[in-house]
């Protein structure tokens, strides 16, 4: 019988983890370029940090959806969820009789409205 210690399940959590940090930058080293260029390495990984674990207190934790959030802190700012300018965001995300996915596609959904009536990214909803 195989048995599993608890420190080997850490390891291997730690290094699913960091597996997951190493493909979100890839992601965003791939979409943005040049901010990625701008912040550097290091800035761009506390950044994945960051969005893994505020995400996961959203319920996000698909690797789609946590990419997702990876690009509005990209397009909106690092604290999109946080900033008074977009707190509309911030209460989407909050809305837990929806499932994260959708909370999702109903932020990136109104954004695109928002900015293709050159409105910006976090004008509140009409």
């Amino acid at each position: 019988m195989l048995t599993i210690r608890q420190e080997q399940l850490k390891a291997f959590a730690k290094a699913v983890e960091r597996n997951l940090e190493c493909r979100l930058h890839t992601h965003a080293e791939r979409l943005w370029p040049a901010d990625c260029q701008r912040l550097g390495k290091q800035t761009v990984r506390q950044w994945i940090r960051q969005a893994i674990r505020r995400a996961g207190g959203y319920g996000i934790d698909d690797e789609y959806d946590l990419s997702r959030f990876v690009d509005l802190m990209f397009m909106v700012g690092p604290s999109f969820d946080t900033d008074e300018a977009s707190a509309w965001i911030g209460q989407a995300l909050r809305d837990a009789s929806i499932p994260p996915g959708e909370r999702l596609d109903g932020i990136c959904r109104r954004l695109g409205q928002r900015w293709s009536s050159r409105q910006g990214p976090a004008a509140a909803p009409q």
